[in-house]
């Protein structure tokens, strides 16, 4: 955290967080801390938007494995689920994505033909997109 803190108390930090006092409104140097969060960024970030026309699910239909593809403008983390029409969650997972282009291969065998909705959640973006699962004739 960098700005102006005032307290009429002594304050602690909590996880993640470090307080460096001083006097005045004058910056105080930082010290030889913690590594930083691996470039990750705060669900406030509003430039963090991920373009729904870009995200691509192959084959589809598909029989056995879900490709999921999509540009990232950073690094972050986010949430997938895969639902039927009636809204019953078959299939979730974390990802962690990485500053452009990522794919992650979904294993769909467990799911009964028909048609799903992929739910993406992005740094508080939600991204929706149906796809089909097709084994018999």
């Amino acid at each position: 955290m960098r700005g102006l803190f005032i307290a009429l108390k002594n304050i602690q930090s909590s996880f993640f967080v470090d307080w460096y006092p001083s006097n005045g409104c004058s910056t105080t140097p930082t010290p030889d801390g913690p590594p930083s969060c691996s470039g990750y960024r705060d669900a406030v970030d509003a430039s963090l938007e991920i373009d729904e026309d870009k995200v691509k699910l192959y084959p589809v239909p598909t029989v056995d494995i879900l490709n999921i593809s999509l540009e990232s403008p950073v690094a972050t983390k986010a949430n997938y689920s895969i639902a039927s029409m009636r809204g019953e969650v078959s299939i979730q997972n974390d990802w962690t994505l990485n500053e452009g282009h990522n794919t992650v291969k979904v294993d769909v065998t467990r799911l009964s033909d028909g048609l799903y909705n992929l739910i993406i959640k992005i740094n508080g973006e939600t991204i929706s997109k149906q796809f089909v699962v097709k084994r018999g004739k």
